[in-house]
This record gives structure tokens, sequence and C-alpha cells, in this order.
């Protein structure tokens, strides 16, 4: 999200409870001036918030003030949004399932669940 060509606001921003939320741009050059009330809180995928200001954003905007999760930062430079990310881990699958915790090798036209070593679990239907 980038409000940093929003220079007529003078209320607050909320971008709260939104897990989708990687990358939020609030420098508009008078961050101090307009931007009174913010909250980005619960949004699990957010770290670094660009500002214009950070001793301004780092004193008015806190955890304990309800306005940040413990994983934000403010910074002049965030890192650029990346439209794909990509996670690659070496994780390794544990043991197939059908819906009655069976162990299975697996079936066309069932769902079947796939257990990994990191705790992810798949769904998958193959339907033939």
């Amino acid at each position: 999200m980038d409000v940093s060509n929003a220079v007529d606001l003078d209320m607050g921003l909320a971008y709260s409870n939104n897990p989708l939320l990687t990358h939020l741009n609030v420098a508009n050059g008078e961050n101090s001036e307009w931007l009174s009330n913010f909250g980005a809180i619960n949004t699990p995928q957010l770290t670094c918030i660009t500002v214009d200001n950070v001793n301004f954003s780092n004193a008015t905007w806190t955890v304990s003030g309800g306005n940040i999760d413990l994983q934000h930062y403010f910074s002049n430079n965030c890192p650029p949004p990346s439209a794909i990310q990509e996670h690659t881990t070496n994780k390794e699958l544990l043991k197939v399932i059908d819906l009655l915790g069976r162990e299975t090798k697996g079936t066309k036209n069932a769902v079947l669940l796939y257990i990994y070593d990191d705790g992810i679990v798949e769904k998958k239907v193959v339907i033939e």
C-alpha cells in the first residue's frame, strides 16, 4: 500500500487486521504534521514501514500505544515490495493420510492430506 502521494490527509490511517499487507509507504513529506492517528496492528506479513521521519514515528507510533506490531520498524528506505515472494524449503513428506486419518499411498477421486516435517499440511484432491 502506497499513500505517499496523499498530501491532503488530515485524519488518521488504519491498516489493521490485514494478513496480506506486505508493504506500507506513508512517506509524503509531512508525516509529523498530518498523520496524528496511525495503526497497522495485526498485519503479520508487514515488517518495514516507509516514513518521512523515523525518530518521530518511533516516538509517536509504538507497540505499547497499540499502533504497530512487534515485527514492525520504521525506515526512510524500506526494501521494495516483491511481486513474487518465493519460499523455498527442503521439506520432507512424512505421510499421506485420507480424511479418516488412515495412511495411504494415494487414490484417485479422494481428498488426501500431505503432512510434511515442517508442520505444513496440504490438502489435495486428484480428480480423474
